[in-house]
């Protein structure tokens, strides 16, 4: 019972070996700081483009197009870059982790800027 377990075990690794390399590095590879940016990019667009619901005039500027345009990728090179990583876990999740470090110190630089703001306010009443 146990060598089969330690077997299954085994196998399970072997294909999840045999499926990480079998995505080749593309030959036009996002790279990663660049995917950070896109992902960020991705994210506020998201954000911003569910604060404006279905405003159409908005579309053109929070669509993928743009993403496309700002970054001067295409979308099989983001797929293709995309597959590569979700792949490699650990360089994923190290993308993403800096990505939320820099939306948070975003969120950080608004939140800055709404209190001296509020301040401001307090002192015009006085």
């Amino acid at each position: 019972m146990k060598k089969s377990f330690v077997f299954g075990i085994l196998l399970v690794f072997f294909f999840m070996g045999c499926e990480i390399d079998s995505i080749e590095r593309p030959d036009d590879l996002i790279s990663p700081k660049k995917m950070e940016a896109i992902l960020k990019d991705v994210i506020l667009m998201k954000a911003v483009r569910s604060n404006f619901g279905g405003n159409i005039k908005y579309d053109s500027l929070f669509g993928v197009e743009f993403i496309y345009a700002k970054h001067n990728i295409t979308a099989a090179q983001l797929d293709a870059s995309e597959q590569y990583y979700a792949k490699r876990p650990k360089e994923y999740v190290i993308m993403h982790k800096r990505v939320l470090l820099q939306l948070q110190q975003i969120s950080d630089s608004i939140d800055a800027v709404i209190l001296e703001e509020k301040k401001a306010e307090v002192k015009d009443l006085k």
